[in-house]
């Protein structure tokens, strides 16, 4: 039987506006920690009107800075990293007050949504040898040092077309024991599209299965 140890290091989730415009940051940085009380540390509120819409304007953090939401006129990006073992439960949590934020007290619109989770693998040998095994025909890659394997599949996903990219990346050395897996779910850009409040909560519910299940089917 196969040893090995993993660890989910981090679960990051992407809302995508298109582009918005407030002029009142503080008051809806005010509004999630009044709502989200996970956010107890202090809150940044950043003067650039006029920098690029991609610059976030407001930053916002737990106290050890392991939650991390940065909100900027095209996205609000939240961060879960650290020791939490319920990184996937924290977000969705998180995630399901501030989508009723946006919807229902912003008056925000949601066009698109990504998430991406990074787990640490450990072996008890190499994982070279194991990449080598199981993904390769080992003969082609004597001595090598590290492996990057990417693969894009597309998919329909809470009936949108979706990318679902599957990243495994080893550390310099053939004797390492370990290496991450990213999965990265998405939604492909659509200028016309709208999400829907529930769509919204749809995606956050089933990505976490859809990403674990990308976890487990890799690890052959």
């Amino acid at each position: 039987m196969l040893k090995i140890k993993t660890n989910l290091e981090q679960v990051t989730t992407v809302l995508f506006f298109g582009e918005l415009y407030t002029d009142n940051s503080l008051k809806v940085a005010s509004k999630i920690q009044e709502d989200i009380s996970v956010f107890d540390g202090e809150p940044y509120v950043l003067p650039v009107k006029d920098a690029p819409p991609e610059i976030p304007r407001i930053i916002m953090q737990n106290k050890n800075e392991t939650i991390k939401l940065e909100i900027s006129f095209q996205r609000a990006t939240l961060i879960i990293t650290g020791d939490d073992e319920n990184k996937f439960e924290t977000a969705n949590s998180i995630l399901d007050t501030l989508s009723d934020l946006i919807y229902n007290e912003f008056n925000w619109k949601l066009k698109r949504l990504g998430r991406y989770a990074t787990e640490k693998v450990e072996f008890a040998d190499s994982a070279i040898k194991y990449l080598k095994y199981n993904y390769l025909k080992e003969e082609k890659f004597e001595d090598t040092e590290q492996f990057n394997l990417h693969w894009l599949q597309k998919e329909t996903f809470i009936e949108e077309k979706a990318n679902f990219w599957t990243k495994i990346n080893t550390p310099e050395g053939i004797e390492r024991k370990e290496f991450r897996i990213t999965v990265d779910l998405n939604l492909v850009e659509d200028e016309d599209r709208e999400l829907s409040l529930e769509s919204c909560g749809e995606f956050f519910l089933k990505s976490v299965q859809k990403i674990e299940e990308q976890f487990r089917k890799v690890l052959v």
